[in-house]
């Protein structure tokens, strides 16, 4: 089927793209491992080298966005369990610099860890190229948008969903 989940295997399934996603999950459960990781990725597998980033952020150089379909990253052990403000942000980013106007193409992958349990979700743009353009031209208010989250993030999806501008989270990762 042609559902975003079978279309992205084919990508995320890829041994390269395996091995990434690997190290991002080792880097999420590192009790002294601040900083998240992130890759970017092609619909054709293709894939960036790993970037080190930040205390809950990784900054994707600008011209990977119209150079790859999408990107994978990382949480820390004390990061949130699902997609933050600035996530959704580079999604956008993503769907937005897409060729040809396929939106449709922009994805952004998360892996976090909890104990046992790995976290490991998608999510795809699912609005117009205009509507694309307009949230990538919001002035966003990250620290609001923060604060707001706190405890709060599926709310955040609700809003996104209800809007048809994201798919539900997919859960196209690993079985775990």
């Amino acid at each position: 089927p042609n559902t975003p989940c079978a279309k992205l295997s084919n990508i995320i399934n890829k041994q390269d793209i395996i091995n990434k996603k690997n190290e991002l999950q080792n880097q999420s459960k590192i009790v002294d491992g601040e900083n998240e990781k992130g890759f970017a990725m092609s619909d054709d597998g293709n894939s960036s080298d790993v970037i080190n980033g930040g205390s809950h952020f990784v900054d994707f150089p600008i011209n990977y966005f119209s150079l790859y379909n999408g990107g994978y990253h990382n949480h820390t052990i004390d990061g949130t369990k699902i997609f933050s403000p600035p996530d959704i942000n580079i999604l956008i980013n993503f769907a937005n610099m897409q060729p040809n106007h396929n939106v449709g193409n922009g994805f952004f992958g998360m892996i976090a860890q909890e104990g046992n349990t790995v976290f490991d979700y998608i999510i795809t743009f699912t609005g117009t190229k205009s509507e694309a353009e307009a949230l990538y031209n919001k002035d966003w208010d990250y620290d609001g948008l923060k604060e707001w989250q706190k405890g709060k993030a599926f709310e955040l999806f609700k809003i996104l969903i209800n809007e048809k501008f994201v798919n539900t989270v997919l859960n196209c990762g690993k079985n775990h």
